[in-house]
């Protein structure tokens, strides 16, 4: 687990770079902040390659489920969900699901320590 724990760590480094590349091309003087613009991107880059050779391990804890996929590409394109929206959202993307396999899947995959999640108010709220 704590191989994930890694990879969410990758993760966040990676989304604090895209935001500092962000940052700097907006007000980019090419010129001037260009050799800082290449350094990050060389950064980002490493970071990616070393977050898919960890990528094995998530796959191989995956496969063959394409429900438990959906929830992780559901979730990582949000900042935490609940049971009704992972389950709204997968079915857009899907064509089907149900609140109970996705609930289930959700138990699994928090097991597994792929996903975590809290309690907010009544709800359960999921998140990568």
């Amino acid at each position: 687990m704590s191989g994930f724990k890694d990879i969410r760590e990758r993760l966040k480094r990676i989304s604090e770079l895209l935001k500092d590349l962000e940052e700097d091309l907006t007000d980019a003087n090419l010129e001037g902040n260009f050799l800082k613009i290449i350094r990050k991107l060389i950064d980002l880059y490493y970071i990616a390659v070393d977050y898919i050779a960890g990528g094995e391990e998530l796959y191989q804890l995956v496969e063959g489920d394409d429900i438990k996929l959906w929830i992780i590409r559901v979730l990582y394109q949000s900042n935490g969900m609940n049971i009704l929206q992972i389950t709204n959202a997968v079915k857009m993307k899907r064509g089907r699901a149900s609140r109970g396999v996705i609930s289930r899947k959700l138990k699994e995959l928090e097991e597994k320590g792929i996903v975590r999640m809290e309690i907010r108010g009544r709800s359960k709220v999921y998140y990568l």
